[in-house]
């Protein structure tokens, strides 16, 4: 986990996504357009999860990396179910508290995510493979 300092002003911006976050998760909850609070939140864990990877944070980037597959999921029209909703609530629950750390100058390490991550990986639906063509699309190959 890192113990490099975070500049406030990234801080600042990991707490101001982390709201975004939280609250299109409370809108999802709340039965608000399903596929619009999904794809907001979405973007705020795919911003948050950037800016985290950037920064060297790997608790926040692991986390956020685990919940971007279940709101993908949601974004194309998954029914989400209550638990999936609890879990990806506590993945964001999870974030914040994180972030606040960093705030405190504490770093990531002291905040034990494990039992977001095992919760997220139970409920995350498995993603589809790939299917790669033997020629490229770009006509090489």
């Amino acid at each position: 986990m890192s113990t490099v300092p975070v500049p406030g002003e990234a801080i600042a911006e990991l707490e101001e996504q982390s709201q975004v976050l939280a609250e299109s998760l409370r809108s999802l909850c709340a039965g608000s357009d399903a596929g619009t609070a999904a794809a907001s939140a979405f973007r705020g864990a795919h911003h948050l999860g950037t800016a985290a990877a950037m920064l060297g944070l790997e608790r926040l980037t692991t986390i956020l990396g685990r919940m971007q597959p279940a709101l993908g999921a949601i974004r194309g029209g998954l029914a989400a179910s209550p638990v999936l909703l609890d879990a990806l609530s506590a993945g964001a629950d999870a974030v914040a508290e994180i972030t606040a750390a960093l705030g405190r100058g504490e770093g990531e390490g002291g905040v034990d995510a494990s039992g977001v991550l095992e919760d997220l990986d139970r409920v995350t639906p498995p993603t589809a493979p790939v299917a790669r063509s033997r020629r490229s699309r770009c006509g090489r190959g």
